[in-house]
């Protein structure tokens, strides 16, 4: 009895002992199979992953060693990319579908074992002779594409692969094949890019944090002169820029490195000294949402940019020339115009009605040649910048009266309907009201000409601090083509147009020019058969535009605006000194421009304004050394300077002694309020917070003197 007590309870240790020595090594592999899977997914490099996926499988699987191949699926061949002590190395050896024991779970999709191959009527003839017994395959799967092939061998006669040897490698297999899969996809990505970079035109450069060079493309060595080995490690600013430019690149680095995209044009140096224009991109490298590099690209725009300052050039030239041609094209047309009549009216006095008719027609054609020659030249006194505006205060009703008496003959000679309303009250403008009524008998003329017993209206309202003026008719339309060209110059909406209704097409080309010049735009939206609406938008209080300092350079320097304080403007943009000056106006102020340092630092000396806004990017002397140059100078150190630039280098200015600091695009209302706060010449408050009094009172004293 005890005997058989103790036989039960001997079976239930030993079981239990059986159990947990299973469920021990169910675990250990669990843990091996994780541990791999990890290993294999922090490598990317396609034959270290190929090497590490067999040598883990040998060594999870306790054999002799194994071998791997992937799928050419376009020679639908097998591939050996690795073996382990088979004894030969395979690596590189192509097998078909079906052959040997890779070749045929590659074709079945299913796993097999086979206990002895040498045995075994599919073994390929390759492996004949070799020193290993039993032979277990599967094949690497992703879903239902194959990927490749896994074999594991072993020597030992007595060693037989059994289920949970299978089990184990099918657990494998999937995961090994989304490793090599995402190696070989990284591998092709890489190698797209390699390419890329390698044939691209533009010269690029790949860097690190610290703006030092890692790697660049042939374009970068032809466009610079450098090749790779001698710039490798070293700061790409040091290589490529000269001591005129290294302030602008450096402010375009910083940008860079705090991971902008950053876009300009600029000079750079290449090694034999000579510098070029070069338009280049500043690209941030971010990897897992971490910048680990960044990449520079370069453009030569060299010859570009000075084909378009020769044409630039040419233009100018040319619409300086017919604009000094005006007198000289008037006056003898006016001679034949005037006496023209004056001997129509001789031959109506002496009854000499023969020669009437002529005379009519030479005055008709010559006042026809006028107009035109007028166009042609106010199209070329804008253009060259000798359109000069004439500004006054003028009641807009007033205005509009004018032009609808002098536009309803022309409007009635098509049997149209000409009506105007001023939404609101009117108001007045300052403006040049001659280019006004011009811009609006051009579109009230326009409009005209392509209507046809319709209706033309023209409306004028108030809105914030514009005037907006419509022109709309019942004419013919235009498609959205048309519409998109209507205010180039010599152009009509088709070519059949001039023919049919005559004109040069230059009248909505001076229009749009008069109203760029006063701070306005025009704008049209049209449909065929369903008329033309054009619009005009206009500052009820027009500023003097600045001409570009290239074209009129004393233009700039004029002192400008209402009668406050003086507001000396600097950015080498003249579009964005432009903008502010006009700010600045309507709020009052007076202002002078300078389109670089060195002249905002001479124009300061000379005018001693009540305070400076800068730009920090501008070629040559940068905002920042503007700055300190002001902070410098004994006689400008007191005027407030505020910052307007596209940089957010706040700390850095204030550091440097600004005043204030905006960055663009510029709020009117907040540009007006901070040179309110500093240019006004107001008091200001100031808090002193110090736990000694008498060191209070001193500093109060100081205070109250400035």
């Amino acid at each position: 009895r005890l005997i058989n007590l103790f036989a039960s309870q001997a079976a239930v240790a030993i079981e239990n002992a059986r159990l947990y020595t299973a469920e021990r090594k169910r675990a250990e592999e669990q843990q091996a199979l994780l541990d791999t899977l990890s290993d294999l997914s922090g490598e990317l490099e396609l034959s270290k992953v190929l090497q590490a996926v067999l040598h883990r499988a040998v060594m999870l699987l306790g054999v002799t060693g194994g071998e791997l191949a992937t799928y050419d699926e376009g020679r639908r061949e097998l591939v050996v990319v690795a073996s382990q002590n088979l004894g030969i190395d395979s690596t590189g050896m192509r097998m078909r579908l079906g052959e040997g024991a890779m070749g045929q779970v590659a074709q079945t999709h299913e796993p097999l074992i086979i206990p002895d191959y040498q045995e075994w009527a599919g073994r390929s003839t390759r492996y004949t002779g070799k020193a290993f017994q039993s032979v277990m395959a599967a094949p690497l799967m992703i879903g239902n594409r194959l990927v490749g092939s896994i074999a594991s061998v072993h020597s030992d006669p007595s060693r037989r692969f059994g289920e949970e040897d299978l089990r184990l490698l099918q657990l494998f297999a999937p995961q090994a094949a989304i490793a090599i899969e995402n190696a070989r996809l990284y591998e092709a990505a890489q190698q797209y890019f390699q390419a890329l970079v390698v044939n691209n035109p533009s010269a690029i450069v790949n860097l690190d944090l610290e703006f030092r060079i890692t790697s660049c493309n042939p374009a970068f060595e032809s466009l610079f002169g450098y090749a790779e080995s001698e710039v490798l490690g070293k700061n790409l600013d040091d290589l490529v820029t000269s001591e005129e430019t290294l302030a602008e690149a450096a402010q375009f680095t910083a940008r860079g490195k705090s991971g902008q995209v950053i876009r300009g044009v600029g000079r750079r140096q290449r090694k034999d000294g000579t510098v070029i224009d070069v338009e280049h991109f500043t690209i941030p490298v971010v990897v897992a949402g971490e910048q680990v590099g960044i990449m520079a690209l370069y453009h030569d725009v060299s010859e570009l940019l000075e084909a378009r300052r020769e044409a630039e050039g040419a233009s100018r030239s040319k619409s300086q020339f017919l604009a000094n041609m005006s007198h000289e094209l008037r006056t003898p047309l006016n001679a034949i115009i005037g006496y023209s009549e004056m001997l129509q009216e001789q031959a109506e006095d002496e009854a000499q009605t023969a020669y009437v008719s002529d005379l009519v027609k030479i005055r008709s054609a010559g006042r026809h040649l006028l107009a035109l020659i007028n166009d042609v030249l106010d199209l070329s006194k804008i253009e060259a910048g000798k359109m000069q505006l004439f500004l006054e205060e003028f009641a807009v009703e007033d205005m509009i009266r004018d032009v609808v008496t002098t536009a309803q003959p022309l409007v009635s000679s098509n049997g149209n309907t000409l009506i105007s309303e001023i939404e609101g009250r009117g108001g007045v403008m300052f403006a040049d009201v001659t280019k006004i009524r011009q811009a609006l008998l051009n579109l009230l003329s326009n409009a005209s000409k392509f209507t046809e017993r319709g209706e033309v209206r023209l409306t004028a309202r108030g809105e914030d601090d514009d005037m907006i003026f419509e022109v709309r008719d019942s004419g013919i339309g235009m498609t959205e083509e048309q519409s998109a060209r209507v205010f180039e110059a010599f152009t009509q909406a088709e070519s059949s147009t001039s023919k049919n209704f005559g004109g040069t097409g230059l009248g909505l080309a001076i229009t749009r020019e008069f109203c760029r010049i006063m701070g306005g735009t025009v704008s049209v939206v049209s449909s065929p058969g369903n008329g033309s609406t054009f619009t005009i938008r206009m500052p009820a209080r027009v500023e003097a535009p600045d001409a570009d300092p290239a074209d009129s350079p004393d233009s700039s320097d004029e002192v400008t605006g209402g009668t406050g304080p003086l507001v000396l403007v600097v950015d080498d943009d003249s579009d964005s000194r432009d903008l502010v000056r006009r700010h600045l106006a309507r709020a009052g102020y007076r202002t002078v421009g300078a389109a670089d340092g060195p002249s905002g630092l001479q124009r300061a000396r000379e005018v001693r304004p009540d305070a400076i806004t800068l730009d920090v990017l501008m070629p040559g002397m940068d905002g920042w050394s503007v700055l300190g140059a002001l902070k410098e100078d004994e006689d400008l150190a007191r005027i407030p300077v505020i910052m307007v630039t596209m940089l957010d280098e706040r700390p850095l200015g204030f550091a440097l002694g600004a005043s204030g600091y905006l960055t663009k695009p510029v709020d009117r209302d907040r540009l007006a309020a901070m040179v309110s706060a500093h240019a006004d010449g107001g008091r200001t408050r100031v808090l002193i917070v110090d736990d000694d009094e008498a060191t209070r009172a001193s500093m109060r004293a100081v205070l109250e003197k400035q």
